[in-house]
């Protein structure tokens, strides 16, 4: 209880810092929301709220949508808007079983486009709808970022078509996001509703690179920090979490908030609840415990932590 109080007061603080969490599972062969076994998405909601998060940032997959059936994505919606968390939809997926190369490599543009028609169109009178991650990872590298450009450019127009100013557009990058280099889309006259979202955990490196002696800094300073054609202003971390049981993790962890403190990045997305193989959490497996550690470690990135202890020490 008494850590509920503290993030309870924290969340009376406003901020325009973008702090939100990934909640997957509508993307998934589940077809519905992580933890949703133990409480409802509403529960999770609420808590995260209280956390100090304000966004969340839902994943889906194509599959999902021709499927037509709407009741747990629309249960999201509603709730997030109750709680007055803001939201980014993510074209996640393709099938709702593996992740793939391109949207193209199972879509044709107009299949990729209309799908984002059918997601909006359903929620665009949301108010705390921000916008659209147009997809989630294309995995080709900088040699193959003329296709994401195609696809990404063509998608975004067609939306500005049809719902105007409505949505900000966020652009993700190429090596599974890992890097925006080539992606600049500042040549379009919407721009200021454009932002640029990266990926980056510990275990994106390049292939048979060892993690004790990779220079983290000089990866992130090229994948999205010091990129000449995208103001650094723009930039959001779109995934980004740590193992909090391997100690290496919890220093990469530190090592990259201090970083994006440094370059003045502060709006973040982390990932996610719980039930993940390969990410961070912040839930145990079970659902039912917090990880209040690394919501902790989170507030270090969001320049509140001393408020934080602050106010705990006054209960």
């Amino acid at each position: 209880m008494r850590w509920l109080l503290l993030f309870s007061l924290f969340s009376q603080v406003q901020s325009s810092v973008m702090k939100m969490i990934s909640i997957y599972g509508i993307e998934t062969e589940s077809r519905n929301f992580v933890c949703s076994w133990v409480h409802p998405v509403e529960y999770y909601i609420e808590r995260l709220k209280d956390f100090g998060f304000n966004g969340i940032r839902y994943p889906f997959a194509h599959q999902y949508v021709i499927e037509n059936n709407w009741d747990r994505f629309d249960a999201g919606m509603y709730y997030a808007n109750l709680f007055n968390m803001s939201v980014i939809l993510d074209f996640h997926r393709v099938v709702n079983t593996h992740q793939t190369y391109s949207p193209l490599s199972d879509l044709s543009l107009e299949q990729f486009t209309q799908t984002w028609f059918n997601v909006l169109d359903r929620y665009q009178h949301y108010p705390n709808l921000l916008g659209h991650n147009i997809w989630n990872e294309f995995m080709g590298s900088y040699n193959n970022v003329g296709e994401l450009r195609y696809y990404t450019e063509h998608v975004m127009n067609e939306i500005e078509k049809r719902y105007g100013d409505r949505f900000n557009h966020y652009v993700t990058g190429h090596s599974w996001s890992g890097n925006l280099s080539g992606c600049s889309m500042e040549h379009l006259p919407y721009k200021d509703r454009i932002f640029y979202s990266v990926h980056k955990y510990i275990f994106s490196l390049p292939p048979n690179t060892n993690s004790d002696t990779y220079d983290y800094e000089w990866d992130w300073d090229n994948s999205f920090a010091k990129l000449k054609d995208i103001p650094k202003e723009k930039v959001i971390i779109g995934e980004w979490s740590w193992m909090d049981n391997n100690e290496k993790d919890i220093k990469w962890a530190k090592r990259f908030i201090k970083y994006l403190k440094k370059n003045d990045i502060r709006n973040t997305s982390y990932f996610t609840i719980a039930n993940t193989r390969d990410t961070g959490n912040t839930w145990f497996d079970n659902c039912l415990d917090v990880k209040y550690e690394t919501i902790l470690l989170l507030h270090k990135l969001w320049d509140d932590e001393m408020y934080l202890r602050k106010s705990f020490k006054s209960i």
